[in-house]
């Protein structure tokens, strides 16, 4: 079965539907995403779960 028609993928989007009508950007960086500084999300590794960038920019 292709992702595209699995439970997981379903659930993957119905979550990115009601974030975005909540006004959050959804991206899906899974196999897209860029590390380092000027990468997509600005983290060096995968393991980084808390988005520097996003958070220092949001607290000021």
């Amino acid at each position: 079965m292709s992702y595209e028609y699995s439970k997981d993928a379903l659930v993957e989007t119905a979550t990115q539907q009601v974030l975005e009508e909540l006004g959050w950007e959804v991206v899906y960086a899974w196999t897209k995403e860029t590390l380092g500084a000027n990468g997509l999300l600005g983290r060096e590794t995968k393991s980084e779960i808390i988005l520097r960038r996003y958070l220092l920019q949001a607290l000021k």
